[in-house]
């Protein structure tokens, strides 16, 4: 998402991007993420501004220690897998899950690019248990979502695709414990966080979520959805500052933290 005036016009800003910077390799120019090397693919040029959600990258930066592991559900073509495995470095691991193929390998090539051979990229779609979903392709550029509310009129391809559990992958051993776990998952956030029960109840990781809906009631309900949920684990749940202002779309992100 982009910081414009309307969700239309956030759609053409995206197409517009993608027209003018496709396939094109470049190193952000500001904020936390400078100097980083980053191809958007099919997504929005703003990554490569830096200036994409401050509040995140800020939060990203001061929740991570080197050392540290990072999990990324629904990292897109990497923005902040990047930030978080230059900040956790070598020493450390980032796991980013990104279930769409063509934005998957964009992410591998940006892992690449930055010399990050601490950042897996992980091809799955992360629910609350192993199974099968329809995955929807919006036309916004990297936009996707399996969650059952996607607006029909934004839906321009689907397909079937299977989902895991981070639970499962942990009892698995095919993930290390993350220290703090961002999810980006476009209405799958409920369904994401019931999957990862046992580390929640255990471990506890910091986390950070994305919520977004059209109308203020709508974020308000998902917010005290997914506060009563991390609440149950022993969860201290804080908004952070809006990444988007002036929008007709209504975003919010949400810091859990568990002392």
């Amino acid at each position: 998402m982009t910081q414009i005036l309307d969700r239309g016009g956030r759609v053409a800003r995206r197409l517009i991007d993608w027209i003018r910077w496709h396939g094109t390799t470049r190193t952000v120019l500001r904020g936390p993420a400078a100097g980083l090397r980053i191809s958007t693919g099919n997504s929005s040029a703003n990554y490569a501004e830096g200036t994409n959600e401050l509040p995140v990258q800020h939060a990203v930066e001061e929740l991570l220690r080197p050392g540290d592991t990072f999990f990324d559900i629904g990292a897109n073509v990497g923005f902040f897998s990047l930030l978080a495995a230059r900040r956790v470095g070598t020493h450390g691991k980032v796991v980013a899950f990104e279930v769409v193929p063509e934005i998957a390998t964009t992410l591998e090539a940006n892992a690449r690019l930055n010399e990050f051979a601490h950042l897996d990229v992980r091809t799955l779609a992360i629910g609350s248990g192993a199974g099968r979903a329809t995955l929807r392709l919006t036309n916004h550029p990297g936009g996707a979502t399996i969650a059952d509310d996607a607006d029909a009129t934004e839906v321009t391809t689907s397909f079937e695709v299977d989902v895991v559990s981070i639970d499962q992958l942990l009892e698995k051993g095919e993930l290390p414990v993350p220290d703090l776990v961002k999810i980006d998952v476009e209405g799958h956030e409920r369904e994401c966080l019931l999957g990862m029960a046992g580390l929640l109840a255990g471990r506890s990781p910091a986390l950070i979520v994305e919520l977004d809906a059209a109308t203020g009631e709508g974020i308000a309900r998902k917010r005290a959805d997914i506060e009563a949920l991390l609440l149950r684990f022993g969860y201290a749940i804080e908004p952070m500052p809006p990444s988007y202002v002036g929008t007709d779309w209504h975003v919010l992100h949400l810091v859990g933290t568990k002392g």
